[in-house]
């Protein structure tokens, strides 16, 4: 087989899916140049159609520049995986939510200290999640686990695995409910 390794231990082989999400568009965004006017102005522009990997990013770019909306932002993002993750059939796609914690983590850590999330930022993010859809397919998540990464590397790509749309609902409140708990407070 044809893999390449790129940076950072991505492959580049279409047969194989990239883990969590980290596909080829997502690392040019990631790896291009950190104060790239262009990257954050898309990012920007696709906050809620966008992938819930480009929220991270989004997050991690403007953290110097803008703390208050990157960690809107993140909390947003880490409602969005939660959501995503929780929605696919296999278990496996929930290790996505930690990996991406420890993917952007060490950029922004510095939002967190000392009690910096608010109830006012939570609540924003809560009123802003809201605004996102709930029925998009978080085919980049799902298609992550060992299970699906085997049957890819094997060519047996089955048919995208979610849960039954009618438990969609109680997943998204689920995965809102630790930020509902904070803007509670």
């Amino acid at each position: 087989a044809d893999v390449k390794v790129l940076r950072f231990g991505s492959f580049d082989n279409p047969d194989i899916p990239p883990n969590f999400g980290f596909d080829p568009a997502y690392q040019s965004i990631h790896h291009a140049e950190f104060d790239d006017l262009a990257t954050r102005t898309a990012l920007l522009a696709g906050e809620k159609s966008n992938p819930t990997p480009y929220l991270y990013e989004l997050a991690r770019r403007i953290a110097p520049s803008d703390p208050i909306k990157a960690t809107k932002t993140y909390l947003i993002a880490r409602m969005r995986i939660t959501y995503d993750a929780s929605r696919c059939a296999n278990a496996d796609a929930l290790g996505a939510i930690q990996a991406w914690d420890l993917l952007i983590g060490p950029d922004i850590r510095f939002l967190f200290g000392n009690g910096n999330i608010t109830k006012q930022i939570a609540q924003a993010a809560l009123d802003e999640e809201a605004s996102f859809p709930a029925n998009t397919e978080p085919w980049w998540v799902c298609r992550s686990g060992i299970v699906e990464m085997t049957a890819a590397m094997e060519g047996k790509i089955a048919p995208l695995k979610l849960k039954p749309v009618s438990d969609w609902p109680n997943l998204r409140q689920a995965a809102r409910a630790q930020i509902a708990a904070i803007a509670n407070r």
